[in-house]
């Protein structure tokens, strides 16, 4: 879901994310390998930075690639991944509902998640997927089928710790 909100932020939201992109993208590929990353953030010398180890630079690149097979992160994974750091408001929640939502329903089932996500994502059966589906919109929603608006608005809300998807 964070992957849509990424694609909904106006440019002025998205400028100082896509500054620190392009540090970290010293080939100018538009995409990011752990090996370059390593080599900016292991060999940055700066006041406000301390060294990293190995591990914490693959814990990095392990949160923002978007399948665990990836072996780059392209620019759009980077973005959906500083969400945290860029402030989110009504007009992106509205884009990226509207987005999931394409049929104009006026909400959001596990059908339209999985025709955005693509079959090469479905790293868990369908019937897992059902499962964990119905179990987190029973928490937010009260049902466990759809998702309406403001139900989307408060699970985009949830901090890391509590995400459900």
């Amino acid at each position: 879901l964070c992957e849509v909100i990424g694609f909904t932020l106006l440019p002025e939201q998205i400028l100082d994310l896509r500054k620190e992109f392009e540090k970290l993208d010293v080939e100018g590929s538009g995409e990011i390998t752990l090996k370059t990353l390593k080599q900016v953030l292991m060999e940055q010398d700066s006041g406000s930075v301390r060294n990293l180890t190995v591990e914490e630079v693959e814990d990095i690149f392990n949160s923002m690639r978007m399948h665990k097979e990836d072996t780059t992160v392209h620019w759009h994974h980077f973005l959906a991944a500083g969400l945290s750091e860029c402030p989110v408001d009504e007009r992106n929640h509205r884009l990226a509902f509207e987005r999931l939502d394409n049929e104009k329903k006026g909400y959001i089932t596990l059908n339209n998640i999985l025709e955005l996500m693509g079959p090469q994502s479905l790293t868990k059966s369908e019937e897992s997927l059902q499962s964990l589906w119905a179990d987190s919109t029973e928490i937010i929603c009260r049902t466990t089928s759809k998702i309406q608006y403001d139900d989307f608005v408060k699970i985009m809300a949830m901090d890391d710790d509590d995400d459900i998807f």
